[in-house]
């Protein structure tokens, strides 16, 4: 039956030396239905009260699962930066202060040697309610990909787990990965989602089990090829849950806890946005011509909520010559929401531009600023990272970003620090 409220226990320690070990099982209910929000952090205190007369009572307190909103007093919302196709130097992911730009910590993705570039996504793969960090790698290095967690738990200092290492296209392949994250089975971990950056642009999703000896599914519960032949440009790839699907049927407009899979097209097609239930076998629910009726210059992706509602938006920006506009497009219906030129005004506007989006702690769910940073072809041209706020309608430079230069991917992330 459920139980809520203290556990007391009375326990007895011979001479007052010894351990004792209490063990409760319980069962977590799932998150209530939208349009209620999650749980909070789930908070464990526990307190040892002696004998009358024979001490002190000693308490401690222990969060060990963070599964509620972020927490402004303890919590850091930042971005996430890694390298485009174009990069020539060491494969470095860059965690910066969303206001400043200032640098909060930095590791190298892979080895030093390794001169492409690295793109970069944020999901929690471990299960404990803390967003991780995922990388890809470009062409010319085996597309390996590899998982970067705090360690230890609520610090800066991320190390990789390497039981997440995985190869989702091959140890031949060595085309680029795109990679994403998205709960593509309902299960509340964050599953590892792939595309090929070039070649056929295969997308496959790989289920993650975190208490596993091998974490990361080595066959892909799905896989397929969004774009047919002869077209061979590769792909970009977004996860979010746009609605309720049953083997390609939209059974609900509310989020359902199951991730959708966005592809878009590279250059050399009409650009296209393609979403997939993959519930069952993969189908398309929903097709998005972007930016214009001719454009052929490929997409990039991210996702967010920019209406004031529960379901997740799809950002798409333009690649190469697309004049770095973003159009977004509701989640459930496919509707445009809005076109932005607010990336424009950077030297080289043609590059592709990148985006990545942060919620006002103000107002919780729905995005206040959206940063963008050049990427293919805009080497050379203005460094940094710009961010749009969508209540001023201005757009500025992050100051201590600078020195960075493109082509950048982006990444939004939010840091659980202990309190």
């Amino acid at each position: 039956m459920p139980t809520k409220g203290n556990i007391f226990g009375l326990v007895s320690l011979q001479g007052g030396l010894g351990t004792v070990t209490i063990t409760i099982n319980a069962t977590i209910l799932t998150d209530p239905p939208p349009p209620q929000t999650k749980f909070g952090d789930m908070i464990n205190t526990v307190t040892a009260t002696p004998a009358e007369g024979t001490g002190q009572p000693v308490s401690a307190t222990d969060i060990n699962a963070y599964d509620g909103p972020i927490n402004p007093q303890a919590d850091i919302r930042a971005l996430v930066t890694g390298s485009d196709d174009g990069c020539n130097d060491q494969p470095l992911v860059r965690v910066l202060d969303p206001e400043t730009g200032a640098p909060i910590f930095q590791f190298l993705a892979y080895e030093q040697s390794f001169r492409g570039s690295v793109r970069v996504a944020t999901g929690d793969v471990t299960g404990d309610g803390i967003p991780e960090i995922i990388v890809g790698p470009g062409r010319n290095r085996v597309g390996q990909i590899r998982v970067f967690a705090p360690n230890p738990v609520g610090s800066t200092n991320y190390s990789e787990l390497p039981s997440y290492r995985t190869l989702p296209f091959g140890a031949a392949y060595r085309g680029g990965v795109e990679v994403t994250v998205g709960d593509v089975d309902g299960d509340g971990v964050g599953d590892i989602i792939a595309g090929q950056s070039s070649g056929a642009g295969l997308t496959r999703a790989f289920l993650v089990s975190p208490n596993a000896v091998d974490p990361v599914a080595n066959t892909p519960y799905r896989s397929f090829r969004a774009f047919a032949g002869p077209y061979t440009g590769g792909v970009m790839v977004a996860a979010g849950d746009f609605g309720t699907y049953a083997n390609g049927v939209k059974t609900s407009s509310n989020p359902d806890g199951v991730a959708e899979i966005a592809v878009g097209s590279n250059a050399g097609i009409k650009a296209m946005v393609k979403v997939y239930d993959v519930s069952g076998a993969p189908k398309v629910v929903r097709t998005i011509q972007p930016i214009g009726p001719a454009f052929r210059g490929g997409v990039t992706l991210s996702v967010a909520k920019y209406s004031n509602d529960v379901v997740d938006d799809i950002f798409v920006g333009a690649g190469v010559g697309g004049n770095s506009i973003v159009e977004i497009y509701d989640g459930s219906t496919g509707a445009k929401l809005a076109k932005m030129s607010a990336f424009s005004s950077f030297t080289k506007p043609n590059a592709r531009v990148f985006t990545a989006s942060l919620d006002s702690i103000a107002n919780p769910g729905v995005v206040e600023n959206i940063y963008g940073v050049k990427g293919l072809s805009g080497g050379g041209g203005a460094k940094g990272v710009r961010a749009y706020n969508r209540i001023t309608m201005q757009t500025a430079t992050l100051p201590a970003s600078t020195v960075l230069a493109p082509p950048l991917r982006i990444a939004p992330i939010i840091v659980r620090v202990a309190g």
